[in-house]
């Protein structure tokens, strides 16, 4: 790719940092070829970002997890994998490709570090949602701390 990215939406434009641009380069192929990808690393490096330059490339969803939480008012408080399930997979009824953007913040409440009951069962939601984006030619876009 010659040139710089720049990323436009809402907030006006974002010039990717080499390593970002590096990063979106090999992502954005992957995104049109593939059915999941993630980005993932440390907080800080610009997930969103190139998640965000990603988005406006090819288009499709994009759900952040304050949105989730606002979902999560009208939900029951132990529902959280069904409520996110729900949140992806209304998402993915109006757009071929999704991208979640951290999608670590819930998966530390429901994995390791509170006393939530249903320990680990985001899984099932993922592997719910995972199966539906590959039956359906679908495209989903994970920004996380870490591989979940």
């Amino acid at each position: 790719m010659t040139g710089s990215v720049v990323c436009y939406g809402a907030m006006g434009s974002t010039k990717l940092s080499p390593s970002q641009e590096k990063t979106y380069t090999r992502a954005v192929k992957d995104v049109v070829d593939t059915n999941v990808v993630a980005i993932w690393g440390p907080s800080g490096l610009g997930r969103t970002t190139i998640m965000g330059a990603l988005h406006e490339a090819t288009g499709g969803a994009f759900l952040s997890m304050r949105e989730y939480v606002e979902k999560m008012e009208s939900a029951h408080p132990l529902a959280l994998e069904e409520t996110f399930q729900d949140f992806v997979l209304s998402a993915f009824r109006k757009k071929r490709t999704v991208y979640v953007d951290d999608l670590h913040l819930l998966n530390s409440v429901l994995c390791c570090h509170y006393s939530y009951p249903r320990k680990d069962f985001l899984e099932s939601a993922l592997t719910v949602i995972a199966s539906y984006v590959e039956g359906k030619d679908k495209r989903l876009v994970v920004g996380t701390f870490a591989l979940l």
